[in-house]
């Protein structure tokens, strides 16, 4: 006995599944597209139509926030210049580089390197999405807005 649970499930639904799982960058058209489809089908858009619902002001409220504490939890990038025009918002929140690849590495460079990548990091992104979590709740958890990873 074959059990086929997408024979139900409209085409344009699993195409813009198969969109939204192959690229987040599509054209204006396509865009527009994937918006009908989504209008049209509720049923296979739960989160999509409650995150549409939540207000602008709650949305705009978590962005700064989670700026922040990305923020806090990744140092921005250092510039030649102190207020660091030139750099975009998301350029300025990306960890900084400490290796200097003019200089080559040694030993303890290395290993200092390594228990960041492995040790550090991991933990640190740990904490990050322990505490993003906490703010996603504070925000759209009486939205019943899921939170993903």
């Amino acid at each position: 006995m074959e059990i086929d649970i997408m024979k139900n499930i409209p085409n344009d639904v699993l195409w813009v599944w198969a969109i939204n799982a192959s690229t987040p960058y599509v054209g204006s058209e396509t865009y527009e597209k994937i918006q009908r489809i989504v209008d049209e089908n509720p049923k296979y858009f739960v989160q999509e139509h409650i995150y549409r619902s939540i207000p602008q002001e709650v949305k705009d409220s978590f962005n700064t926030e989670s700026i922040s504490l990305y923020s806090k939890f990744y140092p921005p990038i250092l510039t030649d210049r102190e207020d660091g025009e030139g750099w975009s918002d998301w350029h300025k929140r990306q960890p900084v580089n400490t290796y200097d690849s003019t200089k080559g590495i040694n030993a303890k460079e290395l290993e200092k390197n390594l228990n960041y990548v492995f040790v550090e990091k991991p933990q640190k992104d740990k904490e990050y999405k322990k505490e993003l979590k906490k703010l996603y709740d504070k925000h759209f958890k009486v939205f019943k807005y899921k939170f993903e990873e």
